[in-house]
């Protein structure tokens, strides 16, 4: 295939902005044809499409991607004492102890096994929890469940409890089969591919003025560990009677990759924003994308409106969390001249910067600095003005929405909470801020390009319209299990 044209200047030096990144990610997808791209048996481009993006945000500096601060663990979270979970499941799964299983007694087998076997469902929480360690977004699932679900541990909080965790699962099946199938891709891969993958990524880094980084060259460790762990994971669920895998944040394509193969269904659970910019979400022309979920369950309409997902899924309103239908229902108090302020690891420092200057050109209202969990104070220096204050970090967002009038932000999904809510919404033009341009294009929110413009703004913020666009009426999660 020839060259793409290349179509930018040259003397341009300014880092693209995210909907460039993504426009150019999609015109280099329909020259090259990448959705369909076959590599060794696999659909390579979706695996590493996010990556490609995350490297060339990270590398133009429009973004900041931070790593998580260390979790305070509170004094009483358990620590499992017996035997890992991802070694018990892999060893009582596989070997002679799944083939005598019915042979070896009780008392000498691990007391979870049993369970496991068991399980009809499986489900993967976030990593993301809260100060004591509680993910809301799974909860209701794992409670109606029960013991029918095998639970997955996932992240940090989850290193040392009882259930298999999936990053230590998938670096056993990388040791154990990696090799072999490195060696494999190594002598089976094509001259076209090599040279394909080429042409793709010398378009994006001259489209985008930024790098791939380490994905500059051919990554055939994706191939490698999609292989492994995809084996790895299939071993274990066709000696199980599985129908479903509930995921939060559902971007282990490897695993969802052996669930389907297996005939599981796979229904992520929403945690946050999806949009035309979203690289795991968006799919422009919904083609059918392997490797992603069946089903996504959204909590309202305009999460998923006028965005191509891949023709494989279906969307599912299941309105809104319990923890927002609880604030509803309890009614606000939205005090006039009240801004809250709602952060984000990406473009936290700016936007902290920004909320500053709000505080001191606006010394009539009160503004709030509320910081995500993956921020830390001692990034957010400078002197207060007497109407500013950052809340405490064991304050919600709901609650702070329920007090204030307006919202500002940039990309975050409290801005759409907070239309929910009755609030009024002010954007500010920073690194991301598209993701949520439908919210500003229907007329539920007004976007400014600096914090003068959306200062002098304030007064004529337009009304959210509609709250249950945003977020539904609820649906018993009982009668969607019952049915999906």
């Amino acid at each position: 295939m020839h060259e793409p044209d290349v179509d930018f200047d040259a003397d341009d030096q300014s880092p693209a902005s995210v909907r460039e990144i993504c426009e150019a990610l999609w015109k280099i997808e329909a020259q090259e044809d990448l959705y369909n791209w076959n590599v060794l048996g696999v659909r390579l481009w979706p695996l590493i499409r996010f990556r490609v993006f995350y490297n060339l945000t990270k590398s133009s500096g429009i973004y900041t991607w931070k790593v998580a601060p260390d979790i305070k663990f509170p004094a009483d979270w358990p620590a499992y004492k017996g035997t890992k979970g991802y070694i018990a499941f892999f060893k009582g799964m596989t070997g002679w102890r799944w083939h005598l299983r019915g042979l070896i007694p009780k008392a000498m087998q691990d007391p979870r096994l049993q369970a496991w076997r068991a399980a009809t469902d499986m489900v993967a929480p976030f990593s993301n929890r809260d100060a004591k360690g509680f993910e809301k977004y799974s909860a209701p699932v794992l409670e109606i469940l029960g013991d029918k679900a095998l639970r997955w541990g996932v992240g940090t909080w989850d290193h040392d409890r009882e259930w298999p965790h999936l990053d230590r699962m998938q670096d056993l099946f990388r040791a154990k089969w990696g090799k072999f199938y490195a060696l494999f891709i190594r002598l089976a891969l094509r001259k076209a591919d090599y040279e394909k993958y080429s042409r793709v990524i010398k378009f994006l880094e001259t489209e985008t003025r930024s790098s791939v980084g380490p994905y500059k060259n051919f990554p055939r460790w994706t191939l490698r560990h999609h292989m492994a762990e995809r084996h790895g994971y299939r071993l274990l669920f066709k000696r199980m009677n599985l129908k479903r895998l509930f995921m939060v944040n559902a971007s282990r394509m490897n695993l969802i990759a052996a669930a389907q193969s297996c005939g599981i269904k796979v229904i992520e659970l929403q945690c946050g924003v999806f949009s035309p910019y979203n690289v795991q979400f968006s799919w422009p022309g919904r083609p059918n994308i392997p490797y992603l979920p069946n089903e996504i369950w959204t909590w309202g309409e305009y999460w998923t409106s006028g965005i191509d997902n891949s023709g494989l899924q279906n969307i599912v309103v299941s309105g809104s969390t319990e923890e927002f239908e609880a604030v509803r229902e309890r009614g606000t108090n939205q005090k006039p001249k009240t801004i809250v302020v709602m952060s984000q690891p990406l473009i936290g420092a700016a936007l902290y910067a920004d909320s500053l200057k709000l505080a001191r050109l606006n010394s009539d209202y009160t503004v709030v600095f509320k910081m995500h969990p993956k921020d830390v104070l001692d990034e957010f220096v400078g002197e207060q003005p007497a109407n500013f204050t950052i809340a405490p970090e064991s304050s919600r967002s709901l609650d702070l929405l329920a007090e204030s009038e307006i919202c500002v932000g940039v990309f975050s999904t409290t801005l759409i909470e907070a239309a929910g809510l009755g609030n009024k919404v002010a954007m500010l033009k920073l690194s991301g801020w598209e993701h949520l341009l439908p919210l500003v294009n229907s007329g539920h929110a007004a976007a400014f390009d600096t914090i003068e413009e959306l200062s002098a703004g304030l007064a004529t913020l337009p009304p959210p319209g509609d709250p249950y666009f945003f977020y539904g009426k609820r649906i018993d999660y009982r009668d969607l299990i019952a049915t999906r």
